[in-house]
């Protein structure tokens, strides 16, 4: 059962700079394309030019995720999501958000867990930095979720 955490973290000038435009800033979602169906197949989507990423996930009619990450880039990020194997496809869903070019976002990946059922992985954002999205990811499809605990600036998977 073994997986990853991971944690998007988003920073600016300061915290209160990110907490008083978060009513001006506006989101959307993207999505990639469908994935081949064989065995990590990826869905890649990137954000426009103008917003930061602040969310990556993979979406399945079928449970074919083995989950999805987001991948740093030069001057862009991209989301990749992963097919599992034997699945039927899946979708990269990344959420873009409109923000100043001061802005910065950061991908943490959490320690590899155990390989033993509901062994759990940690991923932390800095104190002075704000999580925005907390996601699982396992190369065996082996994933049961992920929790933000917003007040440890943490996501556990």
């Amino acid at each position: 059962m073994i997986i990853s955490a991971l944690v998007f973290c988003l920073t600016a000038g300061n915290l209160i700079s990110i907490v008083s435009a978060r009513a001006a800033v506006q989101s959307s979602a993207r999505y990639g394309p469908w994935s081949a169906t064989y065995d990590d197949a990826v869905s890649s989507v990137q954000c426009q030019p103008h917003e930061v990423m602040t969310g990556c996930d993979c979406h399945s009619w079928w449970g074919s995720c083995d989950g999805a990450r987001i991948v740093d880039g030069n001057n862009t990020d991209t989301c990749n999501a992963y097919n599992r194997y034997n699945g039927s496809g899946v979708y990269a869903v990344a959420v873009c958000m409109d923000a100043p070019p001061d802005w910065e976002a950061r991908t943490v990946i959490g320690g590899t867990s155990g390989g033993w059922d509901d062994a759990t992985s940690a991923a932390t954002c800095a104190f002075d930095e704000v999580l925005t999205s907390c996601a699982c990811h396992s190369w065996y499809g082996t994933c049961d979720g992920a929790i933000p605990n917003l007040s440890q600036n943490t996501c556990y998977a």
